[in-house]
């Protein structure tokens, strides 16, 4: 049986939430931040996402979801959208 976060001792450690402007996602940021985690929001409802982190003091990613090779007039011409955009979290090393 797993452990829920508020049974784990995860003070000070870092936890990636996607989908955390609602439902689910915002259930396990909310308990995450209760548990002492740091905790970073990711959501495509950036102003949901916002509204969570002003909340709960927490960090927020906006990700990207615009379309890759889909011939969207622009998608080449900035860093920001497009197949120019994009990130990469490395969650391998310990904190």
């Amino acid at each position: 049986m797993s452990q829920t976060p508020q049974q784990q001792d995860l003070e000070g450690r870092t936890a990636l939430v996607t989908g955390g402007a609602s439902g689910i996602g915002l259930a396990a940021a909310r308990a995450l931040a209760g548990s002492g985690a740091h905790v970073v929001v990711a959501d495509v409802d950036e102003a949901g996402a916002q509204r969570v982190a002003s909340e709960l003091g927490l960090i927020v990613v906006a990700p990207d979801t615009s379309p890759r090779g889909a011939s969207v007039p622009g998608e080449d011409d900035a860093w920001d959208f497009g197949t120019g955009a994009g990130f990469y979290v490395d969650a391998t090393e310990p904190p």
